[in-house]
């Protein structure tokens, strides 16, 4: 498939890697189909107004518009994307006369809710939950991980014996095992419009697990990925991307955060705690793959106080093969290994944003096309100290109320110190 989509500012430079869309409803930059259309006046109260769509119409492959709720109604107003975890919105609408039936029309699960910012539809998910109060509804929703945590993985798998490619398995599992056969409900594996969306790496870890039929959600599988392949993933409106750890998407690189861009101040930490320098990654059964940094020539760790501070790491697949690893599975635990140690050598000085820290109108950042996931740079200077820091963006969360206006607040965390880039 070739993707013609317009650059946008954070435009992705690899042709093999599909671009974000800046529309998830339709995934060309274009306004939403007829039936789809935001006015072109909106109204002019606040920065948010949102859409309640129909569940997906494979005829026309798009959603249905049900209701554009006035902006003059709208009390309230968030939504969140996050990094290897759901993301949700919520919508607070007080009831008007002219608005009755259309708030009695709603419903749970076949409906979704898109979340527009000044024009730019910047989240869009399935409507999980309403609450009708006497001067208020709240509409809840969750992206389409959603769905993914209500489907059965069936059939299984078996990669004990050849590893596989983890983004190869994981965009395998969701094509094949959950938005294909006759189960598409969103319209995920459209045939005109991708939203399962790999970042490629060829070196990427290798997955040795083994699954049976009707054993675990595909979303445990894809948390299991996470956790011991070192996938992230992140929902960007309908779309679901997926990179390995260590990819640096510069594409998306966001620019440099100075400290007067964040309400609270960045500090300078030293996390003793979280310093090793050699990791294990084993099996359970008496095999390991192991990275030493301390033996590594040329490395900045030479202090013997340090030698064999271990960090021991399970695989959790100790039975899902007969007879002993192969030595390419050892190799890629090696592989894992010394990506687990990247950023937590001893005396490692980083910088560390206070969780819920709110953005300051100086922020740079282009919110509406922002993905979590995303790398930043920022320096601070304390006591005596200068440190630069390489950091991801873990969250991001937007909120709006008539009363308060937006707030705009984050949480981050520690970018790897080795990276590649997509391939």
């Amino acid at each position: 498939m070739t993707i013609t989509d317009p650059i946008l500012p954070n435009q992705l430079t690899w042709p093999s890697i599909p671009p974000l869309v800046v529309d998830p409803l339709t995934a060309r930059g274009e306004a939403p189909p007829v039936g789809a259309t935001v006015p072109p006046t909106p109204p002019t109260c606040g920065r948010h107004w949102a859409v309640v769509y129909g569940k997906y119409d494979p005829l026309t492959d798009t959603h249905p518009t049900i209701w554009q709720i006035p902006r003059p109604v709208m009390i309230r107003c968030e939504w969140e994307r996050v990094r290897d975890d759901p993301s949700r919105a919520r919508v607070d609408i007080g009831y008007a006369s002219d608005c009755i039936d259309q708030v009695a029309s709603l419903n749970v699960i076949n409906q979704n809710i898109g979340i527009y910012r000044e024009g730019i539809l910047v989240y869009f998910g399935v409507i999980t939950r309403l609450e009708f109060e006497e001067a208020r509804v709240e509409i809840y929703a969750e992206d389409m991980l959603w769905f993914m945590r209500r489907r059965v993985l069936n059939p299984g798998y078996d990669n004990a014996t050849v590893g596989v490619n983890a983004i190869d398995h994981v965009n395998f599992m969701l094509w094949q095992s959950y938005f294909s056969f006759g189960f598409n409900p969103q319209g995920m594996v459209s045939a005109s419009e991708p939203y399962i969306l790999p970042v490629l790496q060829t070196d990427a870890e290798k997955s040795n697990r083994a699954v049976n039929n009707w054993q675990i959600t595909v979303h445990e599988d894809l948390e299991h990925q996470s956790q011991y392949t070192n996938i992230d993933y992140s929902t960007f409106g309908k779309a679901i991307y997926f990179w390995d750890f260590n990819t640096r998407w510069t594409g998306l690189d966001l620019p440099d955060l100075l400290e007067s861009d964040v309400s609270s101040f960045p500090r300078v930490t030293q996390y003793g705690n979280a310093a090793y320098t050699r990791a294990i990654r084993t099996d359970g059964s008496g095999y390991a793959g192991l990275y030493d940094e301390f033996s590594t020539p040329g490395s900045t760790v030479t202090d013997e106080y340090f030698r064999n501070i271990d960090f021991l790491m399970g695989n959790s697949e100790p039975n899902d093969r007969d007879g002993p690893p192969s030595a390419d599975t050892i190799a890629n635990w090696e592989r894992v290994a010394k990506k687990t140690l990247s950023g937590r050598l001893p005396n490692q000085e980083l910088v560390a944003i206070p969780n819920g820290t709110t953005l300051m109108p100086s922020c740079t950042w282009n919110i509406d096309y922002t993905l979590a996931g995303s790398w930043f740079s920022i320096t601070v200077a304390r006591a005596g100290r200068v440190v630069t820091s390489l950091l991801r963006l873990q969250s991001l969360r937007v909120v709006e109320t008539g009363e308060e206006g937006e707030r705009i607040s984050i949480t981050t965390t520690a970018a790897p110190d080795d990276w590649v880039t997509p391939t």
